[in-house]
């Protein structure tokens, strides 16, 4: 796989970046909210998290009255606590969505912080998409924890 360098030793301008960070909002925004829940996943999810507002056990979520132990709590938790933050602009089944985008947001800048600790593996011949860092770049992770990450 072969990428081509760009002519421009910064390629990235703050407008460009701004862009993106609204086209990234737009996209989770319009995805999130003003719609019922479609995929089977979101009715049993939503099943969970109205369970926990109703006063029901945070420690093990019920479904219909029977323990659910499929799967960790903690994504119901948060879901349940934006419902509830959020019920008095959203439904509450548009509330808990937003937990989806609230982990997306986290996801996004630790991706970017990926890149910053391993800056010599970001565009390595073997990366699946530029910025990404390969399976080898564990190889180099002693030199590299000592960086600080966008988040240190």
């Amino acid at each position: 796989m072969y990428f081509i360098k760009p002519t421009d030793p910064h390629p990235i301008t703050a407008g460009k970046a701004v862009m993106l960070a609204l086209l990234c909002l737009v996209w989770l925004g319009t995805g999130l909210v003003g719609h019922d829940p479609w995929k089977p996943d979101e009715a049993y999810s939503f099943g969970l998290v109205y369970s926990l507002l109703q006063g029901g056990d945070w420690l093990v979520p019920t479904l219909a009255g029977e323990p659910f132990m499929d799967k960790p709590p903690l994504y119901y938790w948060t879901a349940a606590l934006f419902a509830k933050l959020f019920s008095p602009l959203l439904p509450l089944h548009d509330g808990a969505r937003l937990a989806s985008g609230f982990y997306t947001a986290l996801t996004l800048p630790a991706a970017r912080c990926c890149c910053t600790v391993f800056p010599t593996a970001r565009n390595a011949p073997g990366a699946p998409l530029p910025g990404s860092a390969p399976a080898s770049a564990s190889a180099s992770w002693p030199r590299a924890s000592s960086r600080r990450c966008c988040w240190c």
